[in-house]
């Protein structure tokens, strides 16, 4: 009996199964999740291909995901690179066989993932932003974006013009551009303002110191007479372009109006009649002067000669803008009156050029110049006028080594160590700053073998005498900085805030370090470069964010180092040339090392495109200690 009921549970149970299964079957159990086989790997992800730009004009390729990793040569803005997308790793992108600019293999490194775009460049993108780098004075980033413009459209001149006025303005070549540029016609632009052109108004100037002005020629030959002399300065309209020779137009000084038919036409009816002007009686002249007054032959009288109003002179014989500013500036008011902003831009080039080299007035000339050129499409121009307002920011600070101040530097006074009594320093005014320039005592002992010749010998007195005069120097410095506790300082004047800092360009203090020694033979200190350990360092500075334009900087080196500042895009890339060596025959004693004697520019570096204003941070005691 149990038997069969245990067989007949058995056999619910199967019914019950096999049941259930048919229904699962039946319904096609979707919702249960599939179940991962232990043995089967994980899938790895798709390679998902992604094709990017490169946007910066300053992305570098780094060897290491990083911003402080090594990092070489820039890329070519506009590249395209392809990458994987799963490549990107803490904000850079992987890249391989990557064809970077200076290099003729394939590198593999990373980019930063902000200086790729999806997109790539149009010429009108590439050619507004050369336009608004130029416009902030970033020439090197207009440069590249210039470059760019030119491969995606070879056919345009605007880019070719400007790469070409920056390069020359800058003292460079790009004879790849200008190739490119003789392949080309003419453009749909306008003409260039500085060239000579027909409708131009000219000034009459002497072709050279040793002739005198030309005059007005009916034919464009010099062997025809001169019929009318011409002033200095005096405004002419060109009305034709013959080789070297010139047809001009006398024009009003006052309204730039040509001068002729109208003025003719004033002349007095009786201006011709045959013996000549009646006095105040109405007698002729020549009955007056007790003459004979010619009988009339019933006729017309003959017409005078007219005024010659247009004539032919040389084209080196006319000037762009007159020299006399009274002058130019009116007719540069005239111009933009009538709208006329191509011969406005010409004088605004004579402006600029008139103004006082390194200063704040030429500064601004060259920014009006700047701003109207990129508005009249006078673009040549206008990279030439970005070009040299970024080196007079470089060229017109003044920079001072100060050794230290005592109370309110900002409104110090500024005194010499040769001038002051040195015994009591810390006497006189309250706010004021120190310039060291006092040369120490004739050094005891020499600083090189080849000098030892004729030196003091190498006895207890010499010793006994050096370590007394390094006693003295250490003491009086000691005074001096207890005197002028608050340094050393680099202190940066500008006459007005320079417009490179307007435009957020940074500001780095560029150093390099130089060793001095004493000359027994001469008996003067000479400088020369570090003997392959030269130091050299751009640090960035703030700058005030009160828009005032001085500024107190902390020097890389306080002894033995030439400073000077320089706006820069960006320190690895620009060049820091700047900064040179100083000349080991032209340094005599610490004072004129720091007044600067040894060179005839003054406080100026010659470099190898410009002049750069420098301060010396001479070491306070530069004899050499006894030999060993």
């Amino acid at each position: 009996m149990k038997t069969r009921v245990v067989v007949g549970l058995l056999a619910v149970v199967l019914l019950v199964g096999v049941g259930y299964v048919v229904h699962r079957v039946m319904s096609g159990a979707e919702g249960t999740p599939p179940r991962e086989s232990p043995r089967t790997p994980p899938q790895a992800a798709p390679s998902s291909p992604r094709t990017l730009y490169v946007s910066t004009p300053w992305a570098r390729l780094h060897d290491e995901p990083r911003p402080d990793a090594h990092s070489w040569d820039l890329s070519p803005l506009g590249a395209r690179i392809d990458v994987d997308a799963a490549s990107v790793r803490d904000g850079f992108v992987f890249v391989r066989n990557f064809m970077s600019e200076g290099e003729g293999r394939g590198l593999d490194g990373y980019l930063r993932e902000s200086d790729l775009r999806d997109q790539p460049f149009t010429f009108d993108e590439a050619w507004n932003e050369a336009s608004k780098a130029l416009s902030a004075l970033k020439i090197e980033s207009a440069s590249r974006y210039l470059r760019l413009a030119s491969r995606l459209d070879p056919s345009r001149r605007e880019p070719l013009e400007m790469q070409l006025a920056l390069a020359d303005e800058r003292h460079l070549a790009d004879s790849e551009a200008a190739a490119m540029l003789a392949k080309l016609g003419p453009g749909p632009g306008p003409e260039d303002a500085e060239k000579l052109a027909v409708g131009d108004i000219r000034y009459a100037t002497p072709m050279n110191f040793s002739e005198g002005l030309e005059g007005l020629r009916d034919a464009p030959d010099a062997t025809t007479p001169v019929r009318r002399q011409v002033e200095k300065d005096e405004p002419l309209r060109v009305l034709e372009i013959q080789d070297e020779w010139v047809r001009v137009a006398r024009v009003d000084d006052r309204t730039l109006r040509e001068l002729g038919a109208a003025a003719a036409q004033e002349q007095p009816d009786d201006a011709g009649i045959a013996g000549g002007a009646p006095d105040d009686s109405g007698t002729p002249d020549a009955e007056q002067d007790g003459g004979e007054v010619p009988l009339s032959t019933g006729g017309p009288p003959p017409p005078a000669e007219p005024p010659l109003f247009t004539g032919f002179l040389r084209s080196p014989a006319l000037n762009p803008w007159p020299e006399d500013r009274e002058r130019l500036e009116r007719h540069l008011k005239l111009h933009s009156q009538a709208g006329d902003s191509r011969q406005e831009v010409r004088l605004l080039v004579g402006r600029a050029m008139s103004a006082p080299g390194a200063s704040s007035e030429r500064a601004r000339a060259e920014q009006v110049l700047l701003t109207l050129a990129l508005k009249a499409r006078q673009y040549a121009i206008a990279a030439r006028a970005a070009v040299r307002l970024r080196k007079l920011d470089d060229t017109t600070a003044e920079l001072t080594y100060v050794f230290g101040c005592r109370g309110d530097r900002r409104r110090a006074g500024l005194l010499k160590a040769s001038e002051i009594d040195l015994a009591q320093p810390g006497q006189g005014l309250k706010d004021a700053c120190l310039l060291h320039d006092r040369d120490p005592e004739s050094c005891v002992f020499c600083s090189s073998d080849e000098d030892l010749e004729g030196a003091p010998s190498n006895s207890s007195a010499n010793r006994a005498r050096e370590e007394k005069r390094r006693n003295g120097e250490q003491q009086l410095q000691e005074r001096l900085r207890k005197a002028f506790p608050d340094g050393p300082w680099l202190r940066v004047r500008y006459e007005e805030t320079p417009a490179s800092a307007r435009n957020g360009l940074p500001l780095y203090v560029l150093s390099e370090s130089y060793e001095m020694s004493w000359s027994c033979r001469s008996g003067a200190y000479f400088a020369h470069p570090d003997k392959g350990k030269v130091k050299r360092e751009a640090v960035q500075v703030e700058w005030p964010r009160s828009g005032e334009a001085l500024l107190w900087l902390t020097p890389a080196y306080q002894g033995n180092a030439s400073m000077t500042v320089r706006f820069l895009e960006d320190p690895e890339r620009d060049e820091l040339r700047p900064v040179v060596s100083v000349p080991a025959s032209g340094i005599r004693t610490p004072r004129e090392l720091y007044e600067g004697k040894h060179l005839r520019i003054s406080h100026l570096f010659q470099t190898s495109d410009e002049l750069l204003p420098y301060a010396f941070a001479p070491q306070l005691d530069g004899c050499p200690g006894a030999p060993d």
